[in-house]
């Protein structure tokens, strides 16, 4: 079964609460509320939970070790695929950034007669990915 996983990136710095996962099993089942949790040991999967009197009890779980560690896979793989997306988007921005400016330096100093007709290039505008969601397609197939 295809596993395709969409992830939202939390923002919170001080949570240990890294991203919430939306998960579509062979584009028949989605479980919403996948969480992944920065544990002591490293990033871990924690899954879907109900409130049943005092106790929580999950409310969507793989029954065999294997479909566990399948689903378990997928989303740490989709979660870290994520986080590399979001560190290169972050690289491109700060070379763009450093270009840009040091671009602009550059011309202010050949132009230093010109002041009067010099005028600033305008950049478009980035946006910033954090926070974004991002469908990540693939992962093992799950057999069920």
């Amino acid at each position: 079964m295809d596993i395709k996983s969409t992830v939202h990136l939390m923002t919170k710095p001080d949570s240990s609460l890294k991203a919430m996962v939306d998960v579509n099993l062979g584009d028949e089942f989605v479980i919403k509320g996948i969480r992944v949790v920065e544990g002591e040991n490293g990033p871990f999967v924690s899954m879907p939970q109900k409130k049943v009197g005092n106790d929580y009890d999950q409310a969507f779980f793989p029954i065999t070790k294997e479909a566990r560690e399948q689903l378990h896979k997928s989303v740490l793989d989709a979660y870290d695929r994520k986080l590399t997306q979001q560190e290169e988007h972050k690289n491109e921005k700060g070379q763009s950034k450093g270009n840009k400016k040091g671009q602009s330096n550059d011309k202010q100093s050949a132009n230093k007669s010109q002041k009067a007709d010099y005028a600033p290039q305008q950049t478009d505008t980035e946006l910033s990915q954090e926070g974004q969601d991002e469908q990540v397609e693939g992962g093992p197939a799950m057999s069920m």
